[in-house]
């Protein structure tokens, strides 16, 4: 990004990067995440780029799709066409999605008790 300007001094391009550690911590997940960051020379407040944490994001949600073992949407598209089969297919396969009311009492699969 070009034109970094500080919010809290208002100095124009007058930054630096420094490198900080990022804790990623949830569900199933726990990494920490090296990141260089602008700062201001002048004050010292963090300057907010939009597309440097866009590129932190993108890499921090690769990490915790790793470590919950999360398929990717290439992975899913590289299924589909590798054996040929429907979303729907593969789908009720996985078990995703679930199944509602009217359609499991067409299958059979719910009965009611007052029969």
């Amino acid at each position: 990004m070009e034109n970094r300007i500080c919010m809290e001094c208002g100095t124009k391009d007058t930054y630096e990067f420094r490198n900080m550690i990022r804790e990623y911590e949830g569900d199933g997940y726990h990494f920490e995440l090296p990141v260089s960051l602008p700062f201001c020379k002048k004050c010292g407040a963090p300057i907010y780029d939009e597309e440097l944490e866009k590129n932190i994001v993108q890499i921090a949600n690769k990490k915790i799709r790793e470590q919950r073992e999360i398929i990717t949407r290439e992975e899913i598209l590289e299924i589909l066409e590798t054996y040929h089969v429907s979303q729907k297919f593969l789908s009720k396969l996985l078990g995703w999605g679930g199944e509602n009311y009217p359609y499991k009492i067409y299958l059979g699969k719910l009965y009611a008790q007052s029969f």
